[in-house]
């Protein structure tokens, strides 16, 4: 039922400028990359189907279906950054009221192609990844979760704030369940002491030990202190 998964929040204004201060001194002239180097920060799908300059969006419609692109994209049908903010608050209280996933991908698969071709990088994209994410992994659609997870390694590598030690968890967790050995070992090696210790990734390494060392119980033991929508990752 809607009441027992985890609601997502909607980050407020004041968080998103605290964020943004902490880290201004190293970011602050980010927003400034060259247009080439668009298709290096978003990978796989969201590059796919666009290689051309970024726009801006004029649109001010919250809904928009999502339509893969065949032309260069119309400015007046891509939403601004300030609708687009409005348009994930919208989804996200229309998941948090039990809307349908088929919905829900739609509008989300929208922004996010929005967001690619209008090169937006900030702590807003890594709201929409990790939100369309989430929502994906409760609705058992690894597709859709694995490329958000795609670009919100990306994101964080580059510096944007957002949940990085709950969808390292994620991560780690997908990789167990699908035996990805190649992957989850260089995975390990690049974890750093500060996401290692957090307590989301913490249990996804007591779940990988036990596994290791054939420790059935507190494999038991471990699943059961999984966090957030981990739990539909290791239920899938």
């Amino acid at each position: 039922s809607v009441s027992s998964v985890p609601r997502i929040q909607p980050i407020q204004d004041s968080e998103e400028v605290a964020r943004k201060k902490a880290r201004l001194d190293r970011f602050k002239d980010m927003a400034a990359v060259p247009n080439k180097q668009l298709n290096k920060t978003f990978k796989g799908g969201e590059a796919a189907e666009f290689h051309g300059a970024p726009i801006v969006g004029t649109s001010k419609n919250l809904e928009k279906q999502y339509l893969r692109l065949t032309a260069p994209p119309d400015p007046a049908t891509v939403r601004p950054l300030e609708v687009l903010r409005n348009s994930l608050t919208m989804v996200l209280e229309k998941y948090n009221s039990g809307k349908d996933y088929h919905y829900l991908c739609d509008q989300l698969k929208s922004i996010r192609q929005d967001i690619t071709v209008q090169n937006i990088r900030d702590d807003f994209a890594v709201r929409v990844y990790e939100a369309h994410a989430r929502i994906a992994v409760h609705n058992g659609d690894f597709g859709e979760y694995n490329q958000c997870q795609t670009q919100l390694k990306v994101l964080y590598e580059n510096g944007f704030v957002g949940n990085e030690s709950e969808f390292t968890s994620y991560r780690l967790l997908y990789l167990l369940i699908t035996e990805n050995l190649v992957d989850l070992n260089n995975e390990l090696k690049c974890l750093s002491e500060e996401i290692r210790s957090s307590s989301d990734v913490s249990i996804a390494l007591k779940i990988h030990f036990c596994i290791a060392t054939a420790d059935t119980v507190g494999l038991l033991q471990a699943c059961q202190q999984v966090q957030n929508f981990g739990q539909y990752i290791i239920q899938s």
